[in-house]
């Protein structure tokens, strides 16, 4: 079963930001970012305020908890990626 689907009910209740977190990181690139916020986001970008965490303590977010911190890769170089592929034959 994918674990992702128990984000899904949030989208009923007016979030406008739904994230995965386990108990040692957030997830903000697994989420829902509603449509609506692409204009607050453009004003962040403009005053050059990068950190993603001043977007959530603005607006409506929901933080769905997951406990396997294994199921969230964090590849930041391409290296890694390699690294993570070799690793999966």
């Amino acid at each position: 079963e994918n674990e992702l689907l128990k984000m899904l009910p949030f989208l009923e209740q007016n979030y406008k930001i739904i994230i995965a977190k386990t108990p040692l990181h957030k997830h903000p690139l697994c989420g829902f970012y509603h449509s609506s916020l692409a204009q607050t986001c453009k004003n962040f970008l403009e005053k050059n305020e990068q950190k993603i965490g001043l977007l959530f303590s603005e607006i409506k977010t929901k933080f769905v908890e997951f406990e396997d911190e294994d199921a969230f890769l964090n590849l930041n170089f391409y290296e890694e990626y390699e690294k993570f592929k070799s690793e999966l034959k």
